[in-house]
């Protein structure tokens, strides 16, 4: 790695800023796309930054945000063509797909804004947002193995949410779900507790990428 390197971001920061998110100015930055980095969990909905959440530990990659918009925090987002690993091209929009990871929960209201560098959640615990729709997608129990929900664009606001895996004949379905799982829910969620409730999202101990030893 290069010596003049920009410093890395805390959880809730981007690396860049201003006239900086473009990626013909970033410069050294990119050599940072795709490091990790395990990160004490951490409660972002308690009133002080620095409360514990539990003893675990939460594996984040440093990834930029080429999506052409502000992602949000707590949403499942998908890899951008042939940037595997280093850039993020939107939220997950398709049943079962693939999921990059997870927006660091920490992210202000704003969101990433494009072209900027954040933690990307990928192991451990995290709070992921929920279906909008008051039905089976929100009824979800503790230890229930998570997946990500349909949507009719990557852009839109019922995308990079989760749903949980239900039982299914379909054989294709039981691979994609299986091979495609977010990970298991910590807490549990009823159909009156969707995204847009006053509990939007759900604490799930996430299993897309091996915990770092």
């Amino acid at each position: 790695m290069a010596d003049n390197v920009a410093p890395l971001p805390g959880r809730g920061k981007t690396l860049l800023s201003g006239a900086n998110r473009t990626l013909s100015a970033t410069g050294a930055a990119s050599k940072l796309e795709g490091l990790c980095k395990n990160f004490n969990d951490r409660d972002s909905a308690a009133a002080s930054f620095n409360q514990v959440r539990s003893q675990k530990t939460v594996k984040m990659m440093l990834v930029r945000n080429v999506s052409g918009i502000a992602l949000a925090a707590k949403s499942v987002v998908k890899w951008a063509t042939g940037y595997r690993n280093r850039r993020v091209g939107g939220y997950c929009s398709v049943n079962f797909e693939e999921v990059a990871g997870v927006v660091d929960e920490f992210i202000g209201s704003a969101g990433v804004p494009n072209n900027d560098l954040f933690w990307l959640a990928v192991a451990g615990p995290s709070l992921v947002r929920k279906s909008l729709a008051a039905n089976a997608e929100c009824v979800i129990a503790e230890g229930q193995v998570l997946v990500a929900l349909t949507a009719v664009t990557s852009q839109a606001a019922t995308a990079g949410r989760i749903l949980p895996f239900a039982a299914t004949s379909d054989v294709t379905s039981i691979g994609s779900m299986s091979l495609n799982r977010v990970g298991r829910a910590l807490s549990a969620s009823t159909t009156s507790q969707t995204g847009g409730s006053v509990t939007p999202d759900i604490l799930v101990d996430l299993e897309i990428q091996a915990q770092a030893s």
